[in-house]
């Protein structure tokens, strides 16, 4: 008897035991969510290739190929300027290397283009031109012969104030002048022909009685979006062209300035119809007042630039603001472009 109790305590112990091992495993349970996420991300590209190089113009020019040169090299130039530090333009000078522009790239942000450029060419408008000298005092024979001439251009003239007018009467103390190179162009002159050349945008049509470099801004800017207003001032015009672009705009095929190179010439020599008996031809005449102007020659003894105003010679005017005025005795191309990342 004794024995079984015992046995039925140990089993009652046992089951005990097994209970609370149940219980106390129980408490080690827990709910479990889970849930996972992975990103990376890198710059994103801007890979912009912007360009804008070289010269257009020098202080001196080669004697055998006529290009620009270094200042340094004067020793062996066909042109060259008295001014250290000018750059200088000439009949029979050009340069072929120019200015090179290329923009490339596929950026994959949004940005603009923001371009300026100021420019201005070299001209003489459309006139009857030539040069006063002072001939001075003379014998009344001699006036009579010159007076004599059909025409109107190789005979004296009297200054009146600021103005030159056809002699009409002999005087023994009269100062008489005489008109030189003289020249009628029929049509504006641009002697500094400009021309484009370009993977996607060309322009070189052009010829001296055309603005070229005008015509050349027009085809360099015409893929580069809103123009603002243009200012113009003694003869050079500035203005500003903005562009957007979105992500993944290919820069090349938008702007269509890749590979650009912009280039002049002035020709030495140009034939055409000679005026006044002179065998020279129009165009190297109109060369040749524009190369007065230049040197200034203002005074009584050096000569006089004019144009014929009427029946009468007044001074030519220089560009001041618009280009309806006579000449112009500067050349210019300048280009700003910038590129960037907007919001």
């Amino acid at each position: 008897m004794k024995t079984n109790k015992w046995i039925r305590l140990a089993a009652i112990l046992c089951i005990l035991c097994l209970l609370t091992t149940s219980v106390i495993s129980g408490t080690f349970a827990k709910y479990t969510t889970q849930d996972a996420a992975s990103d990376t991300a890198r710059v994103a590209k801007w890979g912009v290739a912007l360009q804008v190089a070289g010269n257009l113009f020098g202080g001196h020019y080669n004697s055998t190929s006529h290009e620009p040169l270094a200042w340094t090299a004067a020793d062996v130039a066909s042109v060259s300027a008295s001014e250290s530090g000018t750059d200088v333009v000439a009949p029979g000078t050009k340069s072929s290397e120019g200015f090179k522009f290329s923009v490339n790239g596929v950026p994959e942000v949004s940005g603009t283009v923001t371009t300026t450029i100021s420019y201005e060419n070299i001209y003489l408008k459309a006139g009857t031109y030539g040069v006063m000298v002072k001939y001075g005092k003379t014998s009344e024979t001699f006036y009579n012969a010159i007076m004599a001439s059909a025409n109107a251009q190789d005979k004296f003239f009297v200054l009146d104030g600021t103005t030159y007018k056809l002699a009409t009467a002999y005087g023994a103390n009269t100062e008489y002048y005489t008109l030189e190179d003289y020249v009628v162009l029929a049509s504006d002159y641009y002697p500094v022909e400009y021309t484009m050349t370009g993977t996607t945008t060309s322009y070189s049509s052009g010829d001296e009685n055309t603005d070229t470099l005008a015509a050349l801004v027009t085809a360099f800017v015409a893929n580069l979006g809103t123009s603002g207003t243009a200012t113009v001032a003694a003869g050079k015009t500035t203005n500003t062209w903005t562009k957007s672009f979105v992500p993944s705009t290919d820069l090349a095929t938008d702007l269509k300035i890749e590979d650009q190179v912009i280039t002049w010439k002035w020709d030495f020599e140009n034939n055409g119809t000679a005026t006044g008996g002179d065998s020279a031809s129009v165009k190297d005449k109109a060369d040749t007042i524009l190369g007065n102007l230049q040197a200034g020659t203002t005074t009584v003894l050096k000569g006089t630039v004019v144009k014929l105003d009427g029946t009468d010679y007044v001074a030519p005017v220089a560009a001041a603001g618009i280009l309806a005025n006579d000449f112009n005795l500067e050349t210019e191309f300048s280009v700003d472009i910038t590129i960037t990342q907007v919001d």
